[in-house]
């Protein structure tokens, strides 16, 4: 995300100190290219590994910086998934290397996994709700999400519900960022199930052809081929 999530912990090597300079991470990231089918596998299998949608993780990383794992902000954050080194580190993530393309997935699908645990699973909002408080947080730290959902619920808003209630009062108070970042992600999301949905539903005509022969109208076509290569069916 943009914003540190995690407060960093003394001692920890972040790309902004003199411990490892910026030169030899720019250097790291630059040399690194990927394939898309490379980065999808990756997405697939630790979306599944943490119970997501594989296509909400695309979507995030899509938004969080095209899929470029030589991508870095800056305040810090690194590749695909834009994990600041902070956070890798942390306890609740506690993953290494995040220069490497696979455990820059990894980090961010376990950090959102464990910000939306912590944070937002016990708490009385749909489904939907408690993926987009963590994205949110993923984007602009769980705390301050927190002190948002207070406000709202004090200016009599749904503290439980983001879209035209928490989400107002984010634009108010840290500017259109995190409200662009969880309504762009939500877009692409929805955008790749409806995709799937219309690819997986047969067109007109295949259609029909199935509800016959569901129905018992269509029967066995027996084909023979006779003297000459004439070829005879039976259509009874």
């Amino acid at each position: 995300g943009s914003f540190d999530a995690v407060a960093p912990a003394p001692g920890l090597v972040t790309a902004s100190n003199a411990t490892v300079p910026v030169s030899a991470l720019d250097r790291r990231l630059a040399g690194q290219r990927y394939s898309m089918p490379e980065i999808a596998a990756l997405i697939r299998k630790y979306a599944r590994r943490y119970g997501f949608d594989w296509r909400l993780i695309m979507a995030q990383a899509y938004q969080e910086s095209r899929f470029d794992q030589s991508a870095r902000s800056s305040k810090g954050a690194i590749g695909v998934m834009q994990v600041l080194p902070t956070t890798a580190a942390d306890s609740s993530v506690g993953i290494p290397d995040i220069y490497r393309l696979e455990n820059n997935i990894h980090a961010g699908n376990r950090y959102l996994r464990h910000v939306r645990d912590r944070y937002f699973a016990a708490e009385p909002m749909s489904e939907l709700d408690k993926t987009l408080f963590a994205l949110a947080a993923y984007n602009a730290g769980p705390a301050r999400v927190e002190s948002l959902r207070a406000e709202a619920g004090r200016q009599g808003l749904d503290r439980n519900a983001w879209f035209d209630n928490v989400e107002r009062i984010a634009a108010r108070r840290i500017g259109r960022e995190t409200v662009d970042y969880v309504s762009n992600i939500h877009r692409y999301w929805s955008a790749g199930r409806f995709a799937d949905e219309q690819r997986a539903r047969p067109v007109p005509a295949v259609r029909r052809v199935r509800e016959r022969r569901d129905a018992g109208w269509l029967k066995p076509v027996i084909c023979s081929i006779g003297r000459g290569g004439a070829i005879r069916c039976n259509l009874n």
